[in-house]
């Protein structure tokens, strides 16, 4: 059982499928035991293959300015399809349970369904947006370096921004993932999911040092301005939850300041938090909401604190 971890180098013209590609390269993820229950673990990386691609036409020198490959490097290369269709036959994928890559959108673009078949795509940059979201960046050569993954060769995950060791650093990636307890299928799940999003790097929020703010410390006038604009859908997802908590809690607050007024009007201690103990954990009765530190005999019976009779 393996998971096969994919990336792609653009080259002329990143959205056509015979000019788009000029490397591929991959490296899979492989299970080498189960738990008692039969579940897999002890995911460890395997080898690492690429192969070059000669596009239609020249390669920009603005691309060439990321990857550093040029026209000479990929002159009498195989063309895109000859590269691709060994990858997907019947007996190449047997054990694939599963394609992964850092940000799936360009490796979904070219690896089509027709290639993959109904097999999930896990993307390990959506998932690291979930699972560490308080890191200030989920780049695959940035979460290598916060991982620190054993058993990552630094020679093997070098030059950068190339195919194979890109595709190497992100397979150690998520075989940190699968071992910390995260199933395949979860992984999955959370590639799916919109992420709330610990930082706002808009250039208009930062600090007095220039550095991104918590999305919690912007201003509701500005997450309201968002809606209708063209951010991410992680983006947006953070916006509506930040300011649906907002609501809340000032809607919270209004019942607090009620529900202290009652109690003023009972010449009864007031509460600094709403329906809440010391600890702010849910009170479930009155008595739990005294806050005067003195015992009270217990109710008769289980009041809520908002059917309280004042």
């Amino acid at each position: 059982m393996k998971i096969r971890v994919y990336d792609l180098e653009s080259g002329p013209d990143p959205d056509d499928l015979s000019n788009g590609i000029i490397e591929i390269g991959w490296t899979d993820v492989i299970c080498t035991e189960t738990d008692l229950l039969g579940h897999p673990c002890e995911w460890v990386v395997g080898e690492t293959k690429s192969a070059l691609i000669d596009p239609i036409n020249q390669i920009p020198y603005e691309t060439s300015g990321i990857h550093h490959l040029v026209d000479s490097d990929v002159a009498g290369a195989s063309k895109w399809d000859d590269v691709v269709a060994p990858l997907f036959t019947e007996e190449e994928t047997a054990d694939i349970v599963a394609y992964a890559a850092h940000n799936i959108e360009m490796e979904q673009k070219f690896l089509t369904s027709d290639l993959t078949g109904s097999k999930p795509w896990i993307c390990t940059f959506q998932c690291a947006l979930h699972l560490y979201p308080q890191a200030t960046s989920h780049a695959n050569q940035a979460i290598r370096y916060m991982l620190n993954p054993d058993g990552l060769d630094r020679d093997r995950a070098h030059p950068a921004h190339r195919a194979g060791p890109d595709s190497y650093v992100t397979a150690h990636t998520l075989a940190v993932m699968l071992n910390d307890g995260n199933t395949g299928r979860h992984l999955a799940k959370l590639t799916q999911e919109p992420a709330l999003l610990y930082w706002c790097k808009h250039r208009r929020h930062r600090d007095e040092n220039g550095k991104p703010v918590p999305w919690t410390a912007v201003d509701s006038g500005y997450l309201r301005w968002m809606f209708g604009k063209d951010f991410s859908k992680n983006e947006f997802h953070t916006v509506s939850y930040i300011l649906d908590q907002r609501e809340i809690d000032q809607r919270n607050e209004y019942e607090r300041q009620e529900l202290n007024r009652q109690y003023r009007a009972n010449a009864m201690p007031e509460t600094e938090r709403f329906g809440a103990n010391d600890d702010g954990k849910p009170a479930n009765d009155f008595n739990q909401t005294r806050s005067d530190g003195h015992e009270h005999r217990p109710a008769t019976r289980d009041v809520n604190t908002m059917e309280l009779p004042l």
